[in-house]
């Protein structure tokens, strides 16, 4: 038949045209997800420095720009499931093993994958704010606060959070998290401080934020109200449980 109606042909030149106006983010999308499927740590590190190049743009006055040409790339990266290969890095740093139960030598080695990991994450959350409750599930959501467990990845991962849980519709529920007493019972004042951000985004519904970040300050009374609004409309006791 003729090349138009050959599929094998039509994906190959499909792949092409992506590549060549989105950077080769195809063929580094591909790369990645064969090294993982080969458990090849060294290709993996390789493969998400170039995915970083490619989506973060390092240039060191636009590093964190959201331009016009990033976010076409990002978002094309999560179609490719991009996103899904950097969780499955961040699960494949600990062989398979509970994180809330390795100690942090046992991942010396992948700490700068992995904080590579939460800041390409990160970034994609912020460029792509709609999408949170559709790729993070509440199980990605407690894998990663796991790694506030590990000094060497702190900072990065609770950007990340931040990020996650400010932009998804749906509250996250902290009963989720093991031991979650014993996490922050363990953090330091400095990482105390920078968690206590996260927290104050569980304690409150995603629509009555929206609201206190509108231009009219609430006061004291009119926060409790909302409050008790949606006690009354029997609205989801998650916020409350936090």
């Amino acid at each position: 038949g003729q090349p138009s109606e050959n599929p094998a042909f039509m994906v190959k030149y499909c792949e092409k045209r992506v590549n060549k106006e989105y950077n080769d983010i195809v063929k580094l999308v591909n790369a990645l997800r064969d090294s993982i499927e080969k458990s090849l740590w060294s290709e993996i590190e390789v493969n998400v420095g170039d995915l970083i190049y490619c989506l973060l743009d390092n240039n060191a006055s636009q590093l964190f720009e959201i331009t016009d040409v990033k976010k076409q790339r990002r978002e094309m990266f999560a179609k490719l499931g991009g996103v899904q290969l950097f969780i499955k890095v961040a699960r494949l740093a600990f062989r398979h093993q509970d994180p809330y139960k390795t100690a942090e030598n046992a991942v010396q080695g992948r700490t700068d994958v992995l904080n590579e990991v939460m800041v390409i994450l990160r970034e994609l959350t912020y460029a792509l704010p709609s999408s949170s409750d559709s790729t993070f599930s509440d199980s990605d959501i407690v894998f990663f606060f796991a790694f506030v467990r590990y000094h060497s990845l702190f900072d990065n991962v609770l950007n990340f959070l931040e990020e996650v849980v400010a932009t998804r519709e749906e509250p996250f529920s902290l009963a989720l998290i093991p031991g979650f007493y014993s996490l922050v019972d363990k953090m330091e004042a400095r990482h105390l401080a920078h968690f206590c951000r996260v927290l104050s985004l569980l304690l409150f519904e995603p629509e009555d934020r929206q609201i206190m970040e509108g231009s009219h300050v609430l006061t004291s009374s009119e926060l409790l109200q909302l409050r008790r609004n949606r006690l009354s409309k029997n609205a989801c006791y998650i916020v409350e449980k936090n």
